[in-house]
């Protein structure tokens, strides 16, 4: 497919990496040389996002604009995981990468939070509230901290989703990368560019210096070198080696719109989900 949202990827298969495309979701196990389409009974093609459940290789949800998803089959079978008579606009999905059970939807309408599964859905009392969201993210070192992006700033919680504070909230946060050993470091992605906080959320400063546009959609921090940072947007991608305080293009992926970034399971190989181009890697 040519328009890639979203990717993820399965610690037990090295090469292993999903999709949703505009066609549906689509499996790669070498590396995104070749893809499989694993869309099933899915009634919704236009996928937005992707998440696989913990310790799981054949469970994923997967969020569309007209609804959320779940297989366990690996894509052979899909079901609806949300009220169907809602058909609400999903914008992203994430599963906690320590409790199985635990899942978080965002759509146009706000954040929604399962405890049991997708049988069950909630929405938290703090937090975005009805604010649209479309991105999350969890810290590495204590998964118990996440992030949610939103339509008007960033949502710290650090109970698992049930507590949440605010920040940047002048900004729409496209996408979040939490440093995998520091986690007061964070960057976000917003309409204007790359922000960095030291603090765990509490204060922003920009870092887009280098960059050609202005909005920017994705972000991924080296596991290997958290000094190095890529970036994605419509001018393609960008990379800094000293923690977002310069950026230059790399990759020759200036004719796309780089709309997800993520680093196989062993850190070797980057993918980038464009809009034309398919799963680059």
């Amino acid at each position: 497919a040519g328009q890639a949202r979203a990717l993820t990827v399965d610690p037990a298969f090295a090469g292993r990496v999903w999709a949703a495309t505009g066609n549906g979701p689509w499996l790669s196990d070498d590396h995104a040389s070749s893809w499989t389409n694993r869309d099933g009974e899915l009634p919704v093609l236009n996928a937005v996002d992707i998440a696989r459940v913990a310790g799981e290789s054949d469970e994923f949800f997967i969020a569309t604009w007209r609804g959320l998803f779940a297989t366990d089959d690996g894509g052979t079978t899909w079901v609806r995981a949300d009220d169907d008579e809602t058909a609400r606009s999903y914008e992203a999905v994430a599963t906690h990468p320590v409790i199985a059970d635990r899942v978080y939807a965002g759509n146009w309408s706000g954040l929604l939070i399962s405890t049991d599964g997708g049988e069950s859905w909630e929405q938290p009392e703090t937090g975005p509230g009805d604010m649209r969201v479309v991105s999350f993210a969890f810290d590495p070192a204590d998964p118990s901290t996440m992030y949610a992006g939103a339509w008007d700033g960033i949502f710290r919680s650090d109970d698992n989703g049930e507590t949440w504070a605010s920040s940047l909230t002048d900004e729409t946060i496209w996408s979040i990368a939490v440093h995998p050993v520091d986690s007061d470091t964070v960057y976000v992605c917003t309409y204007h560019g790359v922000f960095k906080s030291t603090d765990g959320a509490a204060t922003w400063s920009p870092a887009s210096d280098g960059l050609t546009a202005q909005y920017c959609w994705a972000l991924a921090v080296d596991p290997h070198d958290p000094s190095t940072i890529y970036q994605g947007s419509g001018a393609g991608v960008f990379r800094s080696t000293d923690a977002a305080a310069e950026w230059s293009s790399f990759a020759g992926l200036e004719d796309y719109n780089i709309y997800d970034l993520q680093f196989s399971p062993d850190g070797g190989t980057l993918y980038a989900a464009t809009r034309g181009g398919g799963v680059a890697a």
